[in-house]
């Protein structure tokens, strides 16, 4: 499996992040391409999944508000 990981550039990323008490079990760990990794964390920081979802239907929420 790690030799699977490097050649793709594969990278933990933790669904509740380290810093707010996630930990290394495998429910809490995601394999992602370093890529998507470090897009999410640009995007999002340490949202959770269900924080990042929020934030965008907010997002949106607010554009349909001033589209009317």
């Amino acid at each position: 499996m790690k030799r699977y990981r490097r050649k793709q550039k594969m990278t933990r990323h933790h669904l509740i992040p380290r810093v707010r008490g996630g930990d290394y079990s495998p429910q809490n760990i995601l394999y992602l391409p370093r890529e998507k990794h470090d897009a999410w964390h640009s995007l999002f920081g340490i949202f959770t999944l269900d924080e990042a979802i929020a934030y965008l239907r907010e997002i949106k929420r607010r554009q349909a508000e001033l589209a009317v």
